[in-house]
C-alpha cells in the first residue's frame, strides 16, 4: 500500500507491506519505491516492509537544493522517527547504498542490519562521467536518448536481449523521472567520500555486488569489505548494476537469509 507521511517540512510517500521487524528500502538516483517491486512481495513475508520515495523522488516532495547523501540520511532517521520505529533493518542500492552508510555512520543507534548494494564509499570519476553523459543526452537529445544510454549502462548486454519485455515497462516507469532531481542529486555526490570513516560502521553489514557492474566497478565493493570489519562480501560475477532485476530471485534469497540469521 502507498501511503505519505509529513516529515517536518516535507512529504514523503513510501510503499508499505506486512509486518515484523522493519525493513527500510533505499532507491537509487533518480529513481522512487517502484525500482524494489521485485523484492517487496517477497520481503514482506517475513518482515514489515517500507520502500520509501526520496525527497525530489517519486510522489515525495521537492525541496529545491542540493541533495547531498547525507541530507537524505537525516532526512530518513526522521521519516524513521514519524513512525515511530525504534531500529531497522537498512538496504540501500546504488546512491541508496551511499545514503544507508551515512545513516549508519551518523544514525547507527536506529540501524539493525545494513545492506549495501551496487555502491560505493565514494563517487568512482567512471561514475561521475557516465552520470554526466546522461544529464547531457537528455538536455541536448531527450528521453530517448537518456533511456537508451542508461539501459545499457547498469543492465548486461545479455540481460537485455533475454529479457526485451523488461525495455518498455522501465521506460513507462522512467518517462516521469524529474530530471531536476537527477541534476540536484548528482551535484550533491560530487566529492563525497567516506573510505575514511566506514571503519566505524558497527552495524552486521552484507554487501552484493555485480561482477560486471560498469557504473560502479565492483573493486569499490571490495573497498567498503575491507574498511567495515566483519562485513560479509557477495560478488554476482556475470552481472551487471541492477542486480536487483537481473538476479531478483538470487538476490532476495541472500538478503533474507542475511537478515533472519
Amino acid at each position: 500500500m502507498v501511503k505519505e507521511i509529513k516529515v517536518n517540512e516535507l512529504n514523503m510517500v513510501y510503499e508499505e507491506e506486512g509486518i515484523g521487524d522493519c525493513v527500510i528500502l533505499i532507491h537509487g538516483l533518480g529513481g522512487d519505491h517502484r525500482e524494489w517491486m521485485l523484492q517487496m512481495p517477497e520481503f514482506s513475508k517475513k518482515f514489515r516492509c517500507i520502500a520509501i520515495d526520496l525527497p525530489g523522488h517519486g510522489k515525495s516532495t521537492m525541496p529545491r537544493d542540493i541533495y547531498r547523501p547525507i541530507d537524505h540520511a537525516t532526512k530518513i532517521y526522521r521519516f524513521i522517527k514519524e513512525l515511530q520505529v525504534d531500529k531497522a533493518h537498512i538496504v540501500g542500492l546504488s546512491m541508496g547504498g551511499m545514503i544507508a552508510q551515512e545513516l549508519a555512520l551518523n544514525f547507527g543507534n536506529i540501524i539493525n542490519k545494513l545492506v549495501l548494494v551496487s555502491t560505493s564509499a565514494r563517487v568512482p570519476p567512471g561514475s561521475t562521467e557516465k552520470i554526466r553523459r546522461w544529464i547531457k543526452l537528455y538536455l541536448e537529445e531527450g528521453f530517448e536518448a537518456f533511456f537508451e544510454a542508461e539501459i545499457k549502462d547498469i543492465f548486461t548486454e545479455e540481460f537485455l536481449k533475454e529479457n526485451e519485455w523488461v525495455i518498455p515497462l522501465l521506460k513507462e516507469m522512467w518517462k516521469d523521472r524529474s530530471f531536476d532531481t537527477i541534476i540536484w542529486a548528482a551535484r550533491g555526490l560530487e566529492n563525497w567520500d567516506v573510505t575514511d570513516k566506514i571503519s566505524m560502521i558497527e552495524s552486521p553489514t552484507l554487501i552484493i555486488h555485480g561482477g560486471r557492474d560498469t557504473l560502479v566497478p565492483v573493486a569499490e565493493a571490495y573497498l567498503i569489505h575491507q574498511g567495515i570489519g566483519g562485513s560479509k562480501l557477495l560478488v554476482y560475477e556475470n552481472t551487471g548494476h541492477a542486480l536487483i532485476g537481473e538476479e531478483a530471485e538470487r538476490f532476495n534469497t541472500d538478503v533474507l537469509n542475511f537478515l533472519s540469521q
